[in-house]
């Protein structure tokens, strides 16, 4: 650009001047490289320190971003770290996370006294069905779902155009610009929904790209928050079974310490509740 922009000046100069010298063109060019080169300098430190750095500060951003969702192990905290990066690095309006109630049979927003307290009005509340025409794109597709670039699309028969009015409805309907599909295992875990952006631009292909590879990584942490809580469910469950058994059960480990007992055992054989489990198995039973 430099150079052609020296090229171009050089020319414009002979025609006003009307020079022909070979000797007097090259002096010239050489005069205007020379008064371009502050400014090239110029336009170059501009565009560092505008384009490139912002560019860099978002990438790492979304690292940071990525690395602290992997290490969250329940809703509140994976919640609060998709809302304040999507928040901070795209300007969104709102933000809304979805999961859905297997009673209602819905995707509704994850609330909790604290998100709601952080993030105030700019964490949304919403709720779709999960047979609603957007849900099934999204279930189909497993693709961000733009509302502006749907309402582009021309050339659908009647009962396609039906189906897409009926998606761009209830995206307006829960104030949605976008909707971004949380798969795992072909299966629709979750939506995260986004207003539009507090500068009402439109949302471009590194916006779509940033959110599914935030999604992706959320659907990981979704399966284990589900395993870990399937798993803590089945340890409660077996434990209220050992506490609550008519028989008296006392379990010892290698060394024949008694480490646990049951309700019944606490009354058998006279052992306090709260007790620490220290003693052989034999000093319990020899009463």
């Amino acid at each position: 650009v430099y150079i052609v922009a020296v090229v171009l000046s050089e020319q414009v100069l002979r025609e006003l001047v009307g020079y022909k010298s070979l000797l007097i063109t090259v002096f010239a060019a050489f005069i205007l490289a020379l008064s371009y080169r502050p400014f090239y300098g110029a336009i170059q430190k501009f565009i560092d320190r505008n384009i490139f750095k912002k560019r860099a500060i978002f990438l790492e951003k979304i690292r940071l971003a990525q690395e602290r969702i992997v290490s969250t192990n329940n809703f509140n905290d994976l919640a609060a770290v998709l809302v304040e990066t999507i928040l901070d690095t795209m300007g969104i309006e709102k933000v809304s996370f979805l999961l859905f109630d297997d009673e209602r049979r819905k995707f509704r927003t994850y609330l909790s006294a604290e998100l709601t307290e952080r993030f105030k009005d700019r964490y949304g509340s919403a709720e779709i069905d999960k047979n609603s025409e957007a849900v099934k794109r999204l279930s189909e597709s497993r693709e961000v779902l733009i509302r502006g670039d749907i309402k582009r699309i021309k050339g659908l028969n009647s009962n396609e155009e039906s189906r897409l009015s009926m998606a761009i409805m209830e995206m307006e309907k829960i104030a949605a610009a976008v909707m971004v599909p949380i798969v795992s295992k072909e299966k629709l875990l979750g939506v995260i929904t986004l207003s539009d952006k507090t500068s009402k631009e439109m949302f471009t292909q590194e916006d779509t790209d940033t959110l599914g590879l935030l999604a992706r990584q959320t659907a990981l942490v979704i399966e284990n928050i589900y395993l870990y809580e399937e798993i803590l469910d089945m340890k409660n469950y077996q434990e209220d079974i050992f506490r609550n058994m008519a028989s008296a059960v006392v379990s010892v480990d290698k060394a024949g310490m008694v480490i646990s007992w049951n309700n019944m055992a606490e009354r058998f054989f006279e052992l306090k509740a709260n007790a620490p489990a220290s003693k052989l198995y034999c000093e319990v039973f020899s009463g």
